[in-house]
């Protein structure tokens, strides 16, 4: 079942990647469009978080026995990098057009949601994540566990 999840997150992924990739080399081979070093931040920007999905996808195929919390910190890396693949899929297949012609809008659909949601989101899901993988190594007892619990 984990190979099947990582195997559609690479799907996924890689349906996002390749349009990102197509619209940053426009904007590469543009003139003008990039001068100095943050002209390529910026530029290169929007390419980050699906390769950093690629990366977790990596991570999450080649996992093995490790320690509760190292799974929990890779499988929170995997679902918060897909959850904002998906909302690039669709920003990408609903805006595809204009984000490929307008700076304005490309800077406003996949620049900024790449700082200001993919990192957030990166940041929740791997606490999520180590927090589950910690509760698990601690073995806590769940609510239903306890003895003074109704049924």
């Amino acid at each position: 079942m984990r190979k099947i999840i990582v195997l559609a997150g690479a799907i996924l992924t890689t349906v996002v990647l390749i349009p990102t990739t197509v619209i940053t080399h426009t904007y590469i081979v543009r003139p003008r469009q990039v001068d100095n070093l943050g002209d390529w931040f910026q530029v290169l920007l929007p390419a980050a978080p699906p390769l950093a999905a690629l990366f977790s996808v990596l991570l999450l195929w080649r996992i093995g026995k490790r320690q509760p919390v190292g799974k929990g910190i890779v499988w929170g890396f995997f679902c918060g990098s897909t959850a904002y693949m998906i909302l690039q899929a669709w920003t990408l297949s609903t805006q595809y057009t204009i984000i490929s012609q307008d700076g304005t809008a490309h800077w406003a659909m996949l620049q900024l949601p790449a700082v200001w949601i993919a990192l957030p989101l990166l940041f929740i899901a791997i606490g999520i994540g180590a927090f589950a993988g910690w509760i698990v190594k601690r073995k806590l007892p769940m609510p239903h566990d306890h003895p003074h619990a109704s049924t």
